[in-house]
């Protein structure tokens, strides 16, 4: 409705007479009652009495709009623009009526002066974001906010795109002031809560889940998608369960379809196939063309495997949806590959073809199943019309080199592959066989070698588990690289025939070859495992014992990541059977090769092995890689360079853990969902990559059936923390007494027995039973150290030097030591013997040190499980205090093992006298044989003797993980059995 404008005179508009009044009242009453078609006649009819009657061109503009006539309505609302209290309004509809023509530009054009005018609102900047990508492409969308952003207007939704840019480009510092400025409701900038969830979106795509988390937590529950956001947050993040329950508990309340897409997806992360049926159902009930839920129905239900269910739904979808692509392609899987019915499997690929002739997939099968009906004329004609739709496509290659072999045209098929090997830049092929046969072990490259100068070694690594009959063929195609830098280390996985002595006779004469046994059969990624620790290439890449792969894949695989930020690169590879045919299922004949994964040393070094576990492993830890790294840090190059054996044992190509047509399915499906859980907390809660090999406590559940090894952690086993409690009621609370390793924990005894080892201790000065016999500090050393025979940690040790406690700066005198040490309730009830050492020097390394590093092992005789390290620097302050944390194998740990300690940033070298030290406690812990923690000293004199600790901390603060590690070495009674 028009309103009275005050700074700018406007033309009287003629008086309404009798006539025009009639008028008005009936185009007024039609168009309320939305009877455009009666209304618009009068209106025009107003506007040629008065060609400015501003009522008359708003409601014709809106009739027009409403009756799909933007282009009319456009030239109204252009009059309607003009100065005045209803100027911005106008210019919203004028720039919706623009979007709706199709004319982006323009919207664009007038949605941005009313943000230099500041007359934007919501609505504008929601129909901005909308037109932007279909008018321009994303770095001029970038741009266009950039600009925004350097004419300094102050609005939180420009602020929100340059958060978006910044966290793109990697400006963290940056996107964190925006994310403040935004988000702090002070200062000129106020963000909604609706804006504030548009952040959280956007922080979503970026990748920062865990921002978006701490930003949700203050916008008000009903704020509209709130609960669809937090469920992604949460799923992002990994935390399944608890989105799940978040899904369960809003549906309880309404039914909302946001929601249940949102749930419907987490179903899937969790591999809960029924639910995701369940959910897609309930939307396609209110939503029966919803393709997003019936492509999720439809995957489920291949996934369960259930054919009757899966054609039906299949029904159901082509009835809803007759052009629905995917339907037909489930079809096509099931007739080709459990019921071999070609004419099924032909009508479907023609529906397919129907809607898009040049659909790659089913002209693909189309070809298979022609082949199969021996309709070799329709074949030729078929490969012929596909190759002209796709020159350049490799499965189309595949597919029409299967089908020449097939139809015994003896080397086209050759041809058809080198034509595809030609595309990539490798060398052809060949084949010796009289038939022509591919089979892996015909298969022959005559690549030229590279220069061995300034080249980096690659250690590739194969497992093998009996003397199969394609061995040589697997190792003769690494030994024949064209990178000749090779050393290719062979693990035999205890096989049961003479594999290890045919390997050891072979690598005699292969100074590129180096073999190795393991203890016992673990499963191709134990035996990996094993390999790796003692690989010496800058890369470290892996290979099947009964594959064939290309003698350029080495040399393209360096060459791809060598000085650039990539960590890995995988290659594709396709499967032939041992009579030289080509696999095909569900999207083709290539897939992703996990086996020929080549990576950089450091990422072996930070994400450790391979899970101990019997199939899958591969693809967990390329996934991991991305999880440590970021998703760019594997390269895919798309090379066909893998050429590998199909047969019913393979891990992939047949028996319990096979990969069918439906993908991966049960035992598999519990793995994926379960580790990629996992990754999603590596990538935002900061937990490490590691993992340990031998693999005592697994970062994520994975089905029973899938383990390998035997030392893990397994539910039910006592914990450590359990183990040293049930210790400290035996042997301190029970009315017998400790044994005596229990007996020489106090330190007096644990001195003296160590003494009688050969251990070298601290010297003693003093020992006496009344601390009112201790030697008056002026008849002591200027460097002493003063302690009782019974305590905790540091607690009531003195480190003294000229009279002050190096720990804590303080000054004691002999009338403060009596006194506080006489008044300790501690002291008084457990009555120690008191003792005075020499105050031992650090290494001359660690001159700057205050006091030697206390070296604390955790021995299970003489097995060291965990090496604590502390380099105390204060009492009082504790955080003060560095603690680290080694492994048996000497590896750094980047994880909690107490909950109170930190892990420290900088890492700790091992002291001059470590391997004295190690043998020392070794022997110790034999003579032991049982659990103890022995403490000791790196010092000027080397290795010091600390005491013994057959209950350290207590049992309590240890993490979830080091409680369950700590566990699985304990054995008996005391840890160690006899």
């Amino acid at each position: 409705m028009a309103r009275w404008r005050f700074w700018k005179r406007k033309p009287r508009a003629p008086r309404m007479t009798p006539e025009v009044r009639e008028i008005h009242n009936h185009a007024r009453k039609h168009y309320n009652a939305k009877e455009y078609s009666k209304a618009e006649p009068y209106l025009r009819e107003l506007l040629k009495f008065n060609p400015i009657d501003e009522w008359a061109l708003d409601v014709l503009s809106r009739l027009l709009m409403n009756t799909n006539r933007q282009g009319e309505a456009i030239h109204f609302l252009e009059k309607l623009n003009v100065p005045g209290p209803d100027q911005s309004t106008f210019q919203t509809r004028l720039a919706r009526c623009h979007f709706n023509a199709s004319d982006y530009s323009e919207t664009i054009n007038i949605l941005q002066s009313k943000i230099y005018e500041n007359t934007i609102d919501d609505d504008d900047w929601d129909l901005l974001r909308r037109s932007l990508p279909r008018d321009l492409n994303q770095q001029e969308i970038d741009n266009f906010w950039v600009n925004l952003a350097e004419a300094n207007l102050k609005f939180p939704q420009i602020d929100i795109e340059m958060i978006r840019i910044d966290l793109q480009e990697s400006q963290l510092s940056e996107a964190a002031q925006r994310i403040q400025r935004v988000t702090m409701d002070t200062g000129d900038i106020q963000l909604s809560d609706k804006w504030k969830l548009e952040l959280v979106k956007v922080l979503l795509e970026q990748g920062t889940p865990n921002i978006a988390e701490q930003i949700i937590r203050d916008i008000p529950e009903n704020t509209p998608e709130y609960t669809k956001i937090l469920i992604k947050i949460k799923r992002d993040l990994g935390d399944n369960e608890s989105a799940l329950q978040t899904a369960q508990s809003a549906l309880e309340k309404k039914s909302d379809h946001g929601v249940m897409f949102a749930a419907m997806r987490l179903a899937w992360d969790l591999g809960s196939m029924e639910e995701v049926v369940s959910f897609a159902e309930r939307i396609i009930v209110d939503k029966p063309t919803q393709r997003v839920a019936h492509r999720f129905r439809l995957r489920a239900l291949v996934k369960i495997g259930d054919v009757s269910r899966i054609e039906s739904a299949v029904e159901d979808s082509l009835n809803q949806l007759p052009d629905f692509i995917e339907a037909h392609r489930v079809m096509i899987d099931i007739y080709f590959h459990e019921y071999e019915d070609w004419k099924r499997v032909n009508h479907h690929c023609e529906a397919i073809l129907k809607v898009d002739p040049k659909d790659r997939r089913a002209l693909c099968h189309l070809i298979h199943s022609l082949l199969r009906m021996e309709e070799y004329r329709e074949v030729e004609k078929l490969i012929e019309k596909s190759t002209k739709f796709h020159p350049d496509n490799d499965e189309i290659d595949l597919t029409s080199a299967h089908a020449h072999w097939k139809m015994e045209d003896k080397t086209k098929h050759i041809e058809r592959i080198n034509r595809m090997l030609t595309r990539h830049n490798l060398e052809p092929i060949y084949s010796i066989a009289e038939n022509q046969s591919i089979s892996v072990e015909n298969l022959r490259c005559d690549a030229p070698s590279t220069s061995m100068e300034n080249i980096p070694l690659v250690s590739i690594i194969m497992t093998v588990y009996g003397r199969d009959e394609f061995l040589d063929v697997a190792i003769d195609s690494i030994l024949n690289q064209s990178h000749q830098k090779i050393e290719l280390i062979v693990v035999d996985d205890c096989s049961p025939d003479d594999a290890f002595e045919y390997l050891q006779k072979r690598a005699s004469k292969e100074p590129k070859m180096r073999v190795l046994q393991v203890e016992q059969n673990g499963g191709t990624y134990c035996a990996k495992n094993s390999a790796i620790s003692i690989a010496n290439g800058d890369y470290v890449g892996f290979m099947d014992s009964d594959d064939w792969t290309h003698p350029q894949r080495i040399q393209r695989q360096v060459q791809a990541i060598h000085n650039t930020d990539h960590k890995a690169v995988c290659h594709s590879y396709f499967r032939i059977n041992e009579f030289g045919d080509i696999f095909y299922k569900g999207v083709g004949a290539i897939r992703l090769a996990c086996i020929s994964l080549l990576a950089k040393r450091s990422v072996f070094e930070k994400i450790g092995h391979f899970d101990s576990m019997r199939v899958g492993a591969d693809t967990e830890y390329i996934e991991r890689i991305k999880a440590a790294y970021g998703d760019e840090a594997v390269l895919h190059e798309p090379v066909p360079s893998m050429f590998m054996l199909n047969h019913s044992t393979s891990l992939t190509g047949g028996g319990r853990f096979q990969i069918s047509w439906r993908s991966i399915t049960g035992p598999r499906l519990e793995h994926h969902s379960s580790f990629r859980s996992w990754h999603k907390k590596i990538r935002f809660a900061d937990q490490t990559p590691y993992v340990e090999f031998p693999l005592r406590v697994r970062p994520y559940t994975i089905p029973e059936e899938m383990i390998a090894g035997d030392l893990h952690w397994k539910e039910g086993v006592p914990l450590f923390s359990e183990r040293i409690k049930s210790r400290n009621e035996r042997w301190w609370m029970g009315a017998e007494s400790a044994p005596w390793q229990g007996q020489i924990s106090e330190k007096s005894a644990g001195l003296l027995y160590a003494k009688q080892q050969g251990i070298q201790t601290p010297k003693l000065l003093w020992s006496g039973e009344n601390l009112e016999d201790l030697p008056k500090l002026a008849d002591l050393p200027k460097r002493i150290v003063i302690k009782p025979s019974k305590g905790y940690s540091a607690h009531n040790v003195l480190c003294l030097v000229n009279g002050k406690n190096v720990l804590d700066e303080s000054y004691w005198d002999d009338e403060k030591i009596q006194t506080q040490f006489g008044t300790d309730q501690f002291l008084q009830r457990v009555k120690p013997k008191w003792m005075v050492e020499e105050f031992l020097k650090p290494e001359s390394l660690s001159e700057d040190e205050k006091i030697p590093r206390d070296w604390k092992f955790y021995c299970f005789g003489e097995e060291i499980a965990l090496i604590h390290v502390v380099l105390r620097n204060s009492t009082v302050d504790k955080s003060a205090n560095i603690h680290h944390y080694f492994t048996s194998d000497l590896r750094q740990l980047q994880r909690r093992v107490c909950t109170s300690r930190p892990v420290p940033a900088d890492p700790l070298f091992f002291p001059d006298c470590w391997d004295e030290m190690v043998t020392q406690v070794k022997k110790l812990g034999k003579k032991l044989g049982c659990f103890m923690r022995i403490d000791m000293y790196a010092t000027e004199r080397g290795p010091v003797f600390g005491e013994f600790t057959p209950t350290p901390e207590g049992g309590e603060g240890f993490t979830e993980w080091a409680d369950r590690y700590l566990a699985t070495f304990w054995k008996g009674v005391e840890g160690v059995e006899n």
